[in-house]
């Protein structure tokens, strides 16, 4: 275990010191040092100080190290002589006497076994006694193969037939523990193979002559590989690391080691560190209740009245659910009976079936199989000191007890406050901190006092007894042998006005009595409060006591305020870790795709989360935009190089911290206009940031809660989040194009660079690659400006032009015979076309057809680009249909419109009717919509609207498109026919409209492909053209820095 020397004992970086473990008598110091060589009196006084160190504490202690010092110079001579240490370095007789050496004190027996040198691969053995404990493991399981296919359910039905009888009878007997045995062991039998045994022979050692040989062998291989070990090894993992993400991924977020904390008489060995938190939380968790059940019951019932009891059937979830509980958690770690979710995952149905049978069981007989009783718990060393436990329970628990929760959220919205976030249902994080930064933002600009107190409950969940909890629960209306806990751990207080503190106050005063009835304690470090004005900053630390010493900056859930006008955020922390992972990036990663996979994974979730309601420094932002760029170039970036192309070509618009910051503002907006908020703490009021991503975008905001913008129209939560992201990206195009000292001359016009040429080539091609990728290939000009260019001779082109610029050697020399289109001059510059956009069809709002009402009771609707519906009549069919007018012009997005349409004119026909659909995402969502009331996912917007004008009796069924499928028949067979039938006649209708616009689709696409080619072939070119002197260009840097 280190720790740390006192301070002033050695100079910085001249010692370390760690304790170790030994059975008998207290933990061995184990001091390291190498003390200057310079001044031998120095080293002797900083050697004779460590002796008192040693002495002060009394612990039997071994020093190690360079003390540049011989043995019969004082002090080490001095305490020899005096009994007091005794030297380490002693072989059969002999003594090393140079400067490098071991001591210990003299009741510890030591041997050393010499290498090469005095200080070289030298070994030091001490006599202790062997510690007989072992750590207690689990009961481990056969291993799984690890390509396991699914098992299927005849497999199942086989392997399980032996055991069905008994399963019935050890449920019938409530023995949960044998029911369990018995499941878990045919999955297992059925599942793992036979256990591989290895024939082979073990290899026969070489012959040798003598042990001198053997050694001599040794120390000259040791020799070798200490010249290349190093480098070897670096190489290894390298390429290594390039298929193992996973792996790459970890030595990205790697950080260093903690510094060591004083020295202390805190446990060393696991079995002792771990006995000592066991008896920590056991004293936490053995606390008496302050207060009887029948008391907590009767203050319960002095707040309100009890809530009503939830319904029994919602503790019994389905096999179904089950299994796809696991699926959803299959990277999870297993429990101590080794089943992982990942294995779980690969069983059929009819072992869920059972499994639920099993859970009935354990709910009507009130116990679990005994392997889900036990836990895995893992001590986490926390940043501030102490551990952190982390339980990890049986995999099949965890996944029954999540479907449980599921169910109970209704119940829990039935009692739960508005104000209670976190952990609920339809609740996030977001809705407070949504209403915090905008009242701190509305206070701000309109001179409005606030005042506020964040507060954190002490271990509030291992505070509060159990009996206590239990008895909350059932007031709440759990039945009565259920065992759930509900805590609130953190409270944030605010208000706004004239007087806000004695508001405050009040809100952390009401809190007081419940604390005292249930023994909760504030955590005195976490307790703040915050506010402007003077009146309003007097009172507050008037009342300190309450409230917590007044801060200007405080972290609320992870993001950081700042409560003056103009205090900001402290970063220095966060900018080292973007620097750090940056850079191992940039070391690490060879592929550009996978160096932009961990910027996108790994570095912009650092900060763009918090985005909405946190403003950082721009000097920051700027630097984390540079440390992102050395990550994708895997170096610092050519000077010279076009920013523009260096976030379209070498990254990507999304991977830029600005960009990805105002990215997520917008999408925080987008989800706030699209829906309905869940919890509204005080008003609704837009992300305080949106105002600036909307000027700085050139976007703006209509009466209607559309947002125009220079691509089109878009309509938060009707159109996609490709479609936002999309709008957001070509912002960023133009912003850049404005800034890049290449592009900023000429005019974008609504249109759009052709990038994927440049993309293509930079994937493959190398540092240089990336040079002429970005518009910055070497030429006789970057030549030029050097320190010591290159003779002239060697600067001037074959055709006779003394300064050729990379555009000259590419398209203008005579040499070269350019045959394909010049192109304009901003082409030739940046190597790539314009392409025009297409402009969005103005939206045009369909007429209800009163033919497709009239006879509206069984229809089909389809979409790609275009919709249409076809309705079955009593002479045939009626189909309408129209182009999408929205800003998503996909097959997802006429889809949409296809069933809003339908809907439309199912609600004026008031009807009920049988709808057929060939898109079964859309189906599955109508279903859970009309059966579960659960509207929630994607384009929010949308179906919030489609839940308020659909009918509860619609009938929604799946039918295979074009024909195909020819097995499948409808729910009504009868409909099966006429289902296709309709389809086809809806996808008829489609091709129809989508006729007359496929010559200037295939014109597009012509022109794409030709600025595709000349992208090509203009890169290459460039790139063949500047090679001479891009090999000037490294032979001039290499002799620079030889000189």
């Amino acid at each position: 275990m280190p720790f740390a020397l006192p301070e002033g004992l050695l100079p910085v970086g001249r010692g370390s010191a760690v304790r170790l473990h030994r059975p008998v008598g207290r933990p061995i110091m184990l001091l390291n040092l190498y003390l200057p060589a310079a001044s031998e009196v120095l080293a002797a006084k900083l050697l004779d100080d460590v002796f008192s160190f040693a002495a002060a504490r009394g612990d039997e202690t071994i020093l190690l190290g360079d003390f540049n010092l011989p043995p019969d110079r004082a002090p080490i001579a001095d305490a020899r002589a005096a009994g007091f240490w005794r030297l380490a370095d002693k072989t059969r007789g002999t003594f090393l006497c140079g400067p490098h050496a071991g001591m210990s004190t003299v009741n510890l027996q030591a041997d050393q076994a010499p290498g090469p040198a005095d200080h070289d691969l030298v070994a030091y053995s001490f006599s202790l006694a062997k510690d007989t404990r072992e750590l207690p493991r689990a009961p481990s399981r056969r291993p799984l193969p690890a390509d396991l296919p699914p098992v299927t359910a005849e497999a199942w039905e086989q392997a399980w037939a032996q055991h069905d009888v008994a399963f019935d009878q050890a449920l019938h007997a409530s023995d949960v523990n044998a029911a369990w045995v018995l499941l878990s062991h045919a999955a297992e039998s059925l599942m793992t193979g036979d256990p591989h045994t290895d024939t082979g022979h073990l290899p026969r050692l070489p012959d040798c002559s003598s042990p001198q040989v053997i050694a001599d062998d040794a120390l000259r291989r040791a020799a070798q590989l200490e010249v290349s070990a190093s480098q070897c090894r670096v190489r290894q993992w390298h390429d290594a690391v390039q298929n193992n993400v996973h792996r790459l991924r970890r030595w990205v977020c790697r950080t260093a080691a903690p510094a060591p904390g004083p020295l202390d008489d805190a446990p060393v060995h696991p079995i002792d560190i771990v006995a000592a938190e066991h008896a920590k939380w056991g004293a936490q968790w053995s606390i008496p209740a302050p207060h009887t059940p029948e008391e907590t019951r009767d203050w319960c019932a002095r707040l309100r009245p009890a809530t009503a009891p939830w319904a029994d059937d919602l503790l019994h979830p389905t096999p179904a659910a089950v299994l796809a509980c696991l699926r959803a958690s299959s990277r999870r770690a297993a429990g101590l009976d080794s089943w992982a979710p990942a294995a779980l995952a690969l069983l059929p149905l009819p072992f869920f079936q059972l499994l639920t049978r099993l859970w009935t069981c354990c709910l009507s007989a009130c116990k679990l199989p005994h392997s889900w009783h036990h836990v895995r718990i893992t001590l986490l060393p926390k940043e501030d000191g102490g551990l952190r436990p982390l339980a990890i329970a049986s995999a099949l628990w965890r996944a029954l007890g999540t479907v449980v929760v599921r169910n109970l959220r209704a119940w829990a919205l039935s009692w739960a406050p508005p104000s209670l976030l976190g952990s609920m249902p339809g609740r996030s994080c977001a809705d407070l901190h949504a209403s915090f930064a905008a009242d701190l933002h509305h206070a701000r600009t309109n001179r409005l006092h606030f005042a506020g107190y964040k507060a954190d409950i002490k271990r509030c969940f291992d505070s509060v007894h159990v009996a206590q909890a239990l008895e909350v629960a059932r007031w709440l209306g759990a039945v009565p042998r259920a065992v759930i806990a509900t805590y609130l751990d953190d409270r944030t207080v605010w208000s706004v006005g004239r007087q806000p503190g004695p508001l405050v106050l009040a809100a952390a005063q009401a809190g007081d009595p419940v604390d005292r009835f249930f023994g909760m304690r504030h955590h005195p470090e976490k307790l703040a409060c915050f506010g402007t004005g003077t009146l309003t900053k007097s009172f507050l630390v008037t009342n300190a006591q309450w409230l917590g010493p007044l801060r200007p900056h405080f972290v609320l859930l992870g993001v950081h305020y700042a409560v003056g006008l103009t205090c900001l955020p402290e970063t220095t922390k966060l900018s080292a870790v973007v620097a750090s992972r940056c850079q191992r990036i940039g070391f690490a990663a060879r592929g550009m795709a996978l160096r932009r996979a961990l910027v996108r994974q790994l570095v912009l979730p650092l900060f763009a989360w918090c985005a909405p309601w946190c403003q950082f420094k721009v000097t920051h932002v700027q630097a984390w935009t540079r440390n992102v760029a050395f990550a994708l170039w895997g170096r610092p970036p050519a000077p010279s190089r076009s920013r523009l192309l260096l976030w379209h070509v070498t990254g990507r618009p999304h991977l830029h911290p600005e960009h990805a910051m105002d990215f997520v503002v917008a999408r925080q907006e987008w989800y706030r206009c699209s829906r309905q908020p869940a919890v509204v703490l005080t008003r609704p009021a837009i992300v305080p940031r949106w105002p600036a991503v909307l000027k700085k975008w050139g976007w703006t905001c209509q009466a209607d809660g559309s947002w125009r913008t220079p691509l089109g129209v878009l309509k938060p939560g009707w159109d996609g989040l490709c479609a936002l992201r999309r709008a957001a990206d070509y912002a960023f195009l133009q912003r850049l194009w404005k800034e890049d000292a290449k592009s900023a001359p000429f005019d974008l016009a609504l249109s759009t660079p052709c990038f994927e040429p440049l993309q293509r080539k930079a994937e493959i091609m190398g540092a240089r690659g990336l040079r002429t990728s970005t518009a910055c290939a070497v030429d006789a000009a970057a030549l030029l400006r050097l320190k010591k260019p290159p003779a002239a001779v060697h600067l001037t082109c074959s055709c006779g032009e003394p300064v050729p610029t990379r555009t000259h050697l590419t398209f203008d020399c005579a040499a070269v015979g350019w045959t394909r289109p010049l192109g304009s001059q901003l082409e030739r510059r940046l190597l790539c076309k314009l392409l025009p956009l297409p402009l969005q069809r103005p939206p045009q709002a369909p007429d209800l057809d009163y033919e497709l009402v009239s006879e509206l009771r069984r229809a089909a609707a389809d979409g790609r680009a275009a919709w249409a519906i076809a309705a079955a009549t009593s002479n045939g069919s009626v189909v309408v249909g129209g182009l999408v007018s929205t800003f998503e012009q996909t097959p997802a997005a006429a889809e949409r419109e296809a069933l809003w349409q339908l809907l439309r004119h199912l609600r004026h026909a008031d009807v009920p009717a049988c709808v057929f659909l060939d898109n079964k995402a859309l189906v599955l969502r109508l279903r859970r919509g009309l059966h579960a009331c659960s509207w929630a996912g994607s384009n929010p917007g949308f179906w919030t609207a489609v839940a308020d004008v659909v009918r509860e009796d619609l009938q929604v069924q799946w039918v295979p498109s074009h024909g195909k499928q020819l097995r499948w028949q409808a729910d009504n067979p009868a409909h099966t026919a006429l289902a296709r039938t309709l389809n086809g006649e809806a996808d008829a209708r489609c091709t129809a409209l989508l006729t007359p616009l496929r010559a200037a689709w295939q014109s597009a696409c012509d022109r794409y492909g030709a600025a595709v080619d000349w992208g090509g072939a203009a890169f290459d070119a460039q790139h063949e053209a500047t090679e001479p002197y891009h090999d000037l260009m490294k032979r001039a840097i290499g002799e620079l820095r030889t000189a």
